[in-house]
């Protein structure tokens, strides 16, 4: 495996967003609406991607964390079929990164695409892509 097989990127699930964005009051509790915001940056090409959903299409779960990687690293395994080995940092969230699910959408991967041998998750201290 040669330095062009590997694809190194970080993680990480940005701060929640709320909005709209104001000053509390009664009608900002009652009207707010929780935005998420998924990054993904390449640290080869310094390309980065970001989901960025609402609390009306995807919930903080394990299971939801575990499609947005799989969908994302699916697509790019896709257009870039000569990768061999796919290293994702990110910090130690348990249930965005250091769970069964994480680990078991990664291994489906894998299985899915014949080129891809390895995906391999490592764990750094908190915010590690600076997206």
């Amino acid at each position: 495996m040669t330095a062009e097989d590997i694809s190194v990127w970080t993680m990480d699930l940005e701060s929640v967003l709320m909005c709209p964005k104001a000053k509390p009051s009664a009608m900002y509790y009652r009207t707010k609406l929780v935005v998420h915001n998924m990054t993904y940056l390449n640290l080869k090409t310094k390309e980065g991607y970001c989901y960025v959903f609402d609390e009306t299409n995807g919930d903080h779960s394990s299971q939801m964390f575990g499609y947005l990687h799989h969908n994302y690293f699916s697509r790019y395994l896709d257009t870039n079929p000569d990768i061999a080995k796919i290293v994702i940092w990110s910090d130690g969230c348990g249930y965005q990164n250091k769970c069964t699910t994480i680990a078991n959408s990664l291994l489906q991967l894998v299985v899915e695409k014949k080129g891809a041998n390895r995906a391999e998750i490592s764990h750094s201290r908190p915010h590690p892509n600076g997206m």
